[in-house]
């Protein structure tokens, strides 16, 4: 899935290139390196929002509920990046690991490392998910 997101931004770049041909070519090589990093790590900060939503989700039968309570818990999430203690809320850990992203001098302020965290807390809530799928009754 990274690697298709990559070659889209590649394809964004070069696009106008190949559909008006007075346009000129790039001047140096695209930063593919780079930016499989970045997605990569962007990428695992974002898994524990895709399983909390899973596990909010199973707990719904409707799709409005877990939707209004993620964006909830994101709004939350973005207010808090200024506080000392913002690495509690895992919606808010691509918006913290961001700027360190593009400025490698940048501090983030958490314990652990936001990328190790992220994994932590991505492997307890898949495994939450887990359970409560095998103990629901219903799983149609």
């Amino acid at each position: 899935m990274l690697a298709w997101f990559n070659l889209g931004l590649v394809a964004t770049g070069l696009g106008p290139t190949i559909a008006f041909p007075g346009t000129p070519w790039p001047k140096g090589p695209a930063p593919i390196g780079l930016s499989l990093a970045r997605t990569g790590t962007l990428f695992i900060d974002i898994l524990p929002l895709i399983a909390l939503q899973y596990l909010i989700a199973l707990r719904s039968r409707t799709f409005l509920a877990p939707l209004g309570i993620g964006m909830a818990i994101w709004i939350v999430s973005v207010s808090t990046l200024g506080w000392e203690h913002a690495y509690l809320f895992p919606y808010a850990y691509a918006a913290m690991e961001y700027p360190k992203l593009v400025d490698p001098g940048a501090v983030i302020h958490a314990p652990i490392a936001i990328r190790g965290l992220a994994a932590l807390v991505f492997v307890a809530a898949a495994l939450a998910g887990y359970v409560a799928y095998q103990t629901k009754s219903d799983r149609g």
